[in-house]
């Protein structure tokens, strides 16, 4: 459970001028073809495009009739997009929330599941090299040496059909090719940000087999002093690996298999948010560039996977297979309450083992009537252990039973394990009316099984006594897609979707009573509505892309605070019916030669149609009107690259950066009810800046780049939580205005110098 809601559950840097013009993704190969980037420019400054595989197929961004942001691998380098962070930084319509090593949450267009339970799925998953990753602990990777990021927005209930109800997170690495090159990389910044990375690509047999080596790591000083314990906290210290080999014996037959390894050691700060100062605490610090944790806490993890893609071309069509495991190995610990008594400190660990197959076929795409039909299978096991320490400071205002005074040391351990088995199959269909008019139509039909067997120990304390149980269930569900697109001209296309997302029922394997832990609960089901425009015309120096759209949710999985004859604890519910309407902006152009400016915009209202809680004594909340959590209803990023050639050969130099802004949003389905205004707040981006400038050879082989991160110095709150109710007395408890969150801060200022080389 994301400690937010458990906690509730218990009681009722600034960046700067950054690097990167380099086209370090021109030699990538997306499955069959070779994408290339939005921000490269022809022969006189012009535009080109991202080939992108929304459909399952190599088709230019601007023929996809999906609203989709993409990232290509030159432009990740040129703007020091090394992280989800900043990858939620460039696509407005995601939000990433990193709660701890273990613990990270993806929300688009307001869909999210804020629940690390065994028994939950997210409503918004991750695929790299179209791998899905399920645990919620494997939602970090390193992203140097990508070919593209495609943000792929609104249910994709058909080809991605994987719980995919909000959208689908596309991550693809480049794959090895037939010539010898390689690249190294060595960066340093402040906080002693120090970073080596590497590319070897190689052929061992001629036009048959190739292989690529890619090696990156990040180590950086703390950046937090901590007058508690005397240190900085905040060090963090990651390796990773990639290998990945090319084999194509003939021109039909093409087979990329690939390995990926991850590991990383570090602390875990936490920024704590008071607006009184506690009578049983000495004083907090309350800066957010400082912490008073007497916990340094611990983050490790130990993450590798096999991935197998193979391609084999018959009359028929293309045979795909891809074969994905995944294999996960996580710790955390942390001072939830970041206070100088130790008061909440959980340990979190995440053990998954999961593996996927998917197979295809696809009718050659120069058909009239062009096809892809496929069937999908996953076995996921998941163990999630939890061991809760509290300090119990006043028993009056935590404990569940008789009141007193302190009592010493209470624990929550819980131990949860769910086995989740998923089958699918799909037919996706598209048929050219005309040359200038296409109507596409695809299904997916369903079938997700899960069982497992949970216990919690509450310590009696403040949850009610110990509960075990076993619980199984299955869920299934029929996921149809209509798309009409029209291109009345080359460089203009419109199109109009009508789509059905899923996302399976589950278990509340962390629930507080017998009940809530082995009774499931239900699907929750999505229906969008959306049309749109994609343009690319003035000779490419104009790219647009927009749409607006309607979702309508049914059977929400929200998190509620639940009362019963155990207390009060939290669970995932269905929460009736909301909407969420928008409008998507993304937009590109090449004025001059020796500029590019960008610009995205997402606008997005969300509500309540239908939220009335049973609280448990006979009385009814109603949450109807209210606005669905982690929807910011503006977004918008700006940026612009000034670049030009040096005369003599001198070489190249570029400069630019990127402005972001995002509104605030709420954390709780009760909004203010739940939330006091001036943290809502804090989850606001006032004026995010990003710096970039680098001077490149004339031959393109050596680069220095400076970048700045958050140039602004932003403290901003990702996934506040409220913890109030373990420092507070009992007159403070009982204020209700006295208040103290974990902020779970986004990423502090950086700045720093890269020197990269080609070889």
């Amino acid at each position: 459970m994301a400690v937010q809601f458990r906690v509730a559950a218990l009681r009722k840097a600034v960046a700067g001028i950054l690097a990167a013009s380099a086209a370090c993704g021109a030699g990538a190969q997306l499955a069959m073809a070779a994408p290339t980037s939005a921000s490269d420019a022809k022969d006189g400054g012009a535009l080109e495009e991202i080939v992108v595989t929304a459909t399952r197929r190599d088709t230019s961004l601007s023929n996809t009739p999906i609203s989709i942001s993409a990232l290509s691998g030159a432009d990740m380098v040129r703007d020091r997009v090394v992280s989800m962070d900043d990858v939620s930084r460039m696509v407005p319509s995601l939000v990433f929330m990193p709660q701890s090593a273990s613990e990270t949450y993806l929300s688009i267009r307001g869909t999210s599941t804020i629940d690390d339970s065994t028994g939950t799925d997210q409503g918004v998953n991750m695929f790299v090299d179209d791998v899905v990753r399920t645990g919620i602990a494997d939602l970090q990777p390193d992203l140097y040496d990508m070919a593209r990021v495609e943000v792929l927005k609104g249910p994709q209930g058909t080809l991605f059909g994987r719980n995919s109800l909000g959208g689908t997170l596309s991550l693809y690495t480049n794959d090895p090719v037939f010539k010898t090159e390689g690249s190294t990389e060595i960066s340093y910044g402040e906080n002693n940000l120090i970073e080596a990375k590497g590319m070897y690509n190689v052929p061992l047999v001629d036009n048959v087999l190739a292989a690529r080596f890619v090696m990156s790591s990040h180590s950086n000083g703390g950046y937090l002093p901590d007058p508690v314990t005397h240190t900085d906290i905040g060090k963090l210290s990651r390796w990773s690996g990639r290998a990945k080999l090319l084999y194509t014996p003939s021109e039909d037959l093409r087979v990329v298999g690939g390995f990926d390894y991850q590991t990383e050691r570090g602390d875990a700060p936490v920024w704590a948010n008071l607006n009184f100062a506690p009578s049983l605490e000495p004083a907090f610090v309350t800066d957010p560039n400082q912490t008073s944790q007497a916990d340094p806490g611990k983050r490790n993890q130990d993450i590798w996977g096999l991935n197998v893609r193979v391609d084999l071309k018959q009359p028929v069509g293309t045979w795909t297979s891809i074969t994905g495991y995944r294999h996960l190995n996580v710790l955390d610990r942390t001072l939830e309450t970041g206070d100088p008594l130790s008061v909440l400190t959980l340990q979190t660990t995440e053990q998954d083992r999961q593996f996927s197959e998917e197979l295809r076929l696809a009718s050659p795409s120069t058909q009239r009537l062009s096809w892809l039909a496929g069937l999908y299978y996953l076995n996921l096991d998941k163990g999630r252990p939890i061991n809760g320490v509290l300090n119990v400071l006043d028993c009056g205002a935590v404990c569940h039973g008789p009141a007193g005074g302190p009592i010493g040391a209470a624990y929550y351990i819980a131990n949860q394990d769910t086995r989740t088995i998923s089958y699918a199959g799909f037919l996706d269909g598209t048929f050219s009316v005309t040359h200038t008019f296409k109507i596409d139509l695809g299904a997916r039909y369903t079938y997700e099984s899960k069982n497992g067997f949970a216990n919690l120990n509450h310590s009696n304390h403040f949850f009610g006594p110990a509960i075990s149980g076993d619980f199984s269930n299955s869920w299934t569900a029929f996921t149809p897609k209509l798309t009409l697109s029209y291109k009345p001209v080359e460089s203009l296309m419109a199109y109009a979707t009508v789509s059905k997302g899923f996302q399976s029922g589950g278990f509340n394997t962390q629930g507080g009573d017998q009940t809530s832990l082995t009774l499931p609960f239900n699907s929750e089901i999505v229906w969008n509505y959306e049309g749109g425009i994609k343009f690319d015309g003035l000779d490419h120096r104009l790219q647009l892309n927009a749409s607006v759209f309607t979702d309508r949710y049914s059977q929400l999985q929200i998190i509620e605070n639940v009362t019963s004859p155990s207390g009060f604890f939290t669970a995932t519910n269905n929460a009736g019916a909301a909407t969420v309407d928008g409008l998507e902006l993304d937009t590109q152009a090449a004025p001059a030669d020796w500029v590019t400016l960008g610009l995205r915009y997402d606008y997005l209202h969300s509500k309540f149609t239908s939220y009335v809680i049973n609280n448990g004594d006979g009385t009814f909340t109603n949450y109807d009107g209210n606005q669905v959590p982690f929807v910011a209803k503006n977004r918008v990023m700006a940026s612009i690259d000034l670049h030009t050639d040096l005369s003599n050969g001198r070489g190249r130099i570029a400069f630019g950066g990127d402005y972001s802004y995002r509104s605030s949003y709420y954390i709780t389905p009760g909004n203010t009810v739940d939330t006091p205004d001036y943290i809502t707040a804090l989850t606001a981006w006032h004026g995010l800046i990003n710096l970039h400038a680098s001077w490149t050879s004339e031959n393109g082989r050596h680069e220095v780049a400076l970048f700045a991160q958050n140039l602004t110095n932003i403290h901003y709150a990702l996934l506040p939580a409220d913890l109030s109710v373990f420092v507070q007395s009992g007159p403070e408890f009982f204020s209700g205005t006295d208040h103290l969150y974990n902020m779970r801060p986004g990423p502090y200022q950086s700045i720093g110098i890269t020197f990269r080389e080609k070889f």
